[in-house]
């Protein structure tokens, strides 16, 4: 009888974030790549050759290609039968099907001695389920509708398990001992397995004393040229039907000053929903027939489903990256890089370092470009449509403004923060009609939250949101919607986004940046850093200043800042807001190539 193997990793952002090398960042990224992708299909191509990756094959080319990824049981070409079915396989994660534990159990080995071997530090762990009687026995079935405590299918009972079973191994970190004493290694403090020349030199450049570094440190450096073709290569297929060869001098920068820009962002995208639809999945496919006729299209449709929501992700990173890029030749030799360089990349998931000034802009077109590509795939609307009541995905993003020396790892924990702040639309945006799609279940929103950091003293979000109440009044306007208006007449919420949506932002920039006739400032910037100055001073305060600049200069111009009856401020249930000082923030980092029209 059959059962479910999952094999995942833990971690992922301590391990990728844990310097502010690029080129050890970037390798780190591919390490938790392979792992659910290559690695995991080579542990299975142990038992069924048909499963390994070819050179320059997407994972999913090899998951839809049901000559080499079969049902489970179904005859091979050569005559065999099937013994292992991939259902999912991305960055950092794969599942499959397997005739047997002892199956499952192979490939949780073989996956887990190669992670042990090729990138110490990973955590990698897997978890095989109970044999299941496919023909009486649904993948997954709840006992009663809304409880997800009350699992019995093997799909969510795997998850617990691994969840269980993962709390009981040690860290990866226990296998790098320190007795007997050994150096630390210079990028990940960890006890030196050996030196080498200075990682970060350019080729030929060899400085006199050579460096210690750890086998961790190793690894990320030597998969970084993998991870940079792979990405290229990812590129090209996202981009193939409308520009194939527009990403083809690419280049990703390999150290963090050759990004373009003084500032950095550390951007954070994750899907909305997708973890409550993976929970009840089996509430979206068709139940008609027999048990193992619905198993057989609930893994058929998890498959495509996943592979959908990926393509999605690609496409928009693509599209996004197209829309910041400036293509114009830097060097003698033709190459072109990239203001933007992912870390993550996959499923629902995006995590780049990317050129502060061009962070605003490809946020707000990944997200766009991500609703608008999950409208064109069928297992995505018509899983969108039960889910939500609309078909298609929506997004939110956390953005993280630094300066180049900014540890990573705190700014992508405030990227974190900033993505949770960014979905408070969900509570916010809630369906009109009532019944199975209606206020009880989220609308897809996309949305937006960012920070830019100068001072380094309070780096939570929590604690700079303290700083910027005054009073009754909040002195920041995010988060900030990016799905057109239009798209939102369904939902509830109108009086909380009517002030905190992309083009409300975009108007109070364009106000803040007008020139006149002779490319002069429309208005002082004087007069700008005086009303910033006498928000903090309270929202009175803050009014007077605007009154007697407002009477000063063009109304019309100026009505772009207010909230509501002239003020700077508009009202919420329970406080005044404003989005005065996001836009004051917002202004240094989108006035690059006519950005701020949009």
């Amino acid at each position: 009888m059959p059962c479910i193997v999952l094999l995942e990793t833990s971690g992922n952002q301590a391990f990728i974030f844990g310097t502010n090398k690029l080129r050890q960042n970037v390798g780190a990224s591919e390490l938790t790549y392979q792992a659910g992708t290559m690695w995991a299909m080579d542990a299975a191509a142990v038992i069924q050759p048909e499963l390994a990756l070819r050179p320059g094959e997407s994972i999913g080319e090899l998951l839809c290609d049901r000559a080499r990824n079969p049902p489970l049981g179904s005859l091979l070409p050569d005559g065999r039968i099937s013994r292992v079915e991939a259902i999912l396989a991305g960055s950092g994660k794969a599942m499959f099907l397997v005739d047997s534990p002892d199956t499952g159990k192979q490939i949780v080995q073989y996956a887990a001695l190669r992670a042990a071997r090729d990138a110490p530090g990973l955590d990698l762990s897997g978890a095989v389920g109970d044999n299941f009687d496919w023909d009486s026995v649904p993948v997954a079935e709840t006992k009663g509708e809304g409880d997800n405590s009350r699992f019995v299918g093997p799909v969510p009972v795997l998850y617990r398990t691994h969840q269980e079973a993962h709390a009981y191994l040690p860290s990866p970190l226990r296998r790098s001992r320190r007795i007997p004493i050994a150096a630390p290694c210079a990028f990940s403090g960890l006890p030196a397995t050996g030196t080498v020349k200075d990682l970060d030199a350019r080729e030929g450049d060899e400085r006199e004393e050579d460096i210690a570094v750890s086998a961790l440190a190793w690894s990320k450096q030597s998969v970084r040229k993998n991870a940079y073709k792979r990405l290229k290569q990812t590129l090209r297929d996202a981009d193939a039907r409308d520009n194939p060869s527009r990403f083809d001098n690419i280049e990703f920068p390999e150290e963090l000053d050759k990004i373009p820009g003084n500032w950095l962002a550390i951007v954070h995208a994750d899907g909305n929903g997708l973890g409550q639809i993976f929970l009840a999945f089996h509430k979206y496919v068709d139940r008609n027939g027999t048990p193992a006729e619905f198993n057989r299209r609930y893994v058929e449709t998890l498959r495509c489903f996943s592979v959908a929501v990926d393509q999605c992700t690609v496409g928009a990173f693509a599209a996004a990256l197209a829309a910041v890029w400036d293509p114009a030749p830097r060097g003698n030799n033709g190459v072109e890089l990239s203001p933007v360089v992912p870390l993550i990349l996959g499923g629902d998931d995006l995590t780049v370092v990317c050129s502060g000034e061009r962070a605003l802009r490809f946020t707000q077109t990944y997200l766009k470009e991500y609703e608008e590509r999950s409208t064109s795939h069928r297992v995505i609307l018509d899983i969108a449509k039960q889910a939500f009541g609309i078909g298609r995905l929506s997004a939110c993003a956390g953005i993280a403004i630094i300066k180049p020396h900014f540890p990573f790892s705190t700014a992508y924990s405030l990227a974190e923060d900033l993505i949770k702040s960014a979905k408070k639309v969900k509570q916010e945006i809630r369906g009109l009609k009532t019944g199975p799609a209606g206020r009880d279940r989220p609308y897809p929103c996309s949305a937006l939250d960012f920070y830019v950091v100068y001072d380094a003293s309070a780096v939570e979000l929590r604690a700079i949101r303290e700083r910027l109440t005054v009073g009754d009044a909040r002195l920041y306007g995010g988060p900030y919607i990016v799905t057109p208006i239009e798209q939102l007449e369904d939902a509830t919420g109108a009086h909380w986004r009517r002030r905190r949506h992309w083009d409300d932002l975009v108007g109070r920039i364009d106000a803040i940046t007008e020139s006149d006739e002779d490319d002069r400032p429309a208005l002082p910037s004087s007069q700008f850093h005086d009303l910033r100055a006498g928000l903090f001073l309270g929202r009175s305060a803050a009014d007077a200043r605007y009154a007697l600049i407002r009477a000063r200069y063009s109304p019309k111009l100026l009505k772009r800042l207010e909230g509501d009856n002239h003020s700077l401020f508009w009202k919420d249930e329970k406080s005044y807001t404003t989005g005065f000082l996001d836009a004051m923030e917002a202004a240094a980092f989108m006035t690059q190539r006519g950005e701020t029209h949009g």
